[in-house]
């Protein structure tokens, strides 16, 4: 069991984040078991939020949970970067390091698995290469337009890998 809280900068999140899962524990509960500290902040819309960047065997992800919320809100949920290229291992290396199984859970995401979303760059010989894969058509999208509007003489597009 390897739940370690990580530096802020690890958590990546230059896209959408993919929420993965909702864990059996409040926030305080999640936070004793584990021996961790979870930060307090104020999320615009969504009112007071505890969190945490945390390595979970090798996936980097986020866990949040809403103090004030619902019941349900209150249970730490956790998500990956838009940039997870398999949300089905992530949960996996997620149930790994807590030792528990998708049975425990309350939730989880019915739409895991491969980054089905491809952004590409063709070079000025017609070669193409792979630079990312995304859970979503939209942040593949958003980041191929941000390496457009760079200059570059290079072109870049995205495809769906299925």
């Amino acid at each position: 069991m390897s739940v370690i809280r990580v530096d802020n900068a690890r958590w990546h999140e230059t896209v959408a984040a993919i929420p993965v899962c909702v864990l059996p524990w409040r926030g305080d509960e999640f936070a004793a078991k584990w021996q961790l500290t979870l930060e307090e902040f104020e999320e615009p819309g969504l009112g007071r939020v505890r969190g945490a960047v945390l390595a979970l065997g090798n996936c980097v992800c986020l866990a949040q949970a809403h103090p004030h919320g619902p019941d349900a809100a209150q249970r730490v949920s956790i998500s990956v970067a838009g940039t997870s290229p398999d949300t089905r291992l992530d949960l996996i290396e997620i149930l790994t390091a807590m030792a528990l199984s998708e049975a425990d859970l309350p939730w989880v995401s019915p739409v895991l698995g491969l980054a089905r979303w491809l952004l590409y760059r063709l070079d000025d010989n017609g070669n193409e290469f792979l630079i990312e894969r995304y859970q979503q058509p939209e942040a593949a999208e958003r980041i191929r337009a941000q390496y457009e509007a760079k200059g570059h003489k290079q072109l870049y597009f995205v495809r769906s890998a299925r």
